[in-house]
């Protein structure tokens, strides 16, 4: 059984007047829940071993963000994305759809395009698919620009090796490749890379 839920309605509409916002309150949830394992190693999310996860410090974010919700800030609802993903037992067993809504209303509240990149990703999981999502990231590319249109390249490989194009991702994570410079990032996108070389996606799709 889920130790923490979110139904659509425990999230409150968006606020039409003026609000008095609460940092501490939004932001203690959003911190507890975003850190389930310490000390931090870069890893993917969906390779993470989580028996190694703080299990004290996610019910603690788990319970300031139920607390914190209702608030509707900016951080109580990154603490309620957070919360979903610390909460699920394993990747297969994420709820991608509640969270492209908290993706949804945050959108709404706080724009950005690192926001909206993020919730293409979830959509990418969720109903939406990974071929719906590249679309979804096409519209949206004009506005990327610096860190978050180099992130958006690495996404589009992504939903590329997902949707089955190995060549077309394979280009992308070559050009992603060579404009990171975090070591390792470097490393991923090469294994990344040697992945797409092997004999499980088979001889590379031809080039459009």
């Amino acid at each position: 059984m889920a130790l923490f839920s979110i139904s659509t309605t425990t999230i409150p509409p968006l606020a039409t007047g003026p609000s008095t916002p609460n940092p501490r309150r939004d932001l203690d949830p959003y911190v507890a829940a975003s850190s389930p394992n310490r000390p931090y190693r870069p890893t993917l999310l969906e390779d993470a071993d989580r028996r190694r996860w703080d299990q004290a410090r996610i019910q603690e974010g788990l319970d300031l963000a139920v607390v914190a919700l209702p608030g509707g800030g900016r951080f109580a609802l990154q603490a309620g994305i957070a919360g979903l993903h610390a909460d699920a037992r394993s990747w297969a067993n994420t709820d991608w759809t509640m969270i492209g809504v908290l993706y949804d209303r945050l959108e709404a509240l706080w724009p950005s395009p690192a926001v909206s990149l993020a919730r293409i990703v979830a959509r990418s999981y969720g109903l939406a698919g990974a071929d719906r999502a590249l679309e979804e990231l096409t519209a949206f590319e004009p506005q990327l620009t610096g860190a978050v249109g180099r992130q958006a390249i690495a996404v589009r490989a992504d939903l590329l090796r997902r949707s089955g194009r190995p060549a077309e991702a394979r280009a992308l994570y070559q050009r992603t490749l060579q404009l990171e410079r975090y070591a390792p990032s470097r490393d991923f996108f090469g294994r990344r890379i040697a992945e797409l070389d092997g004999p499980e996606f088979g001889e590379p799709d031809a080039q459009p």
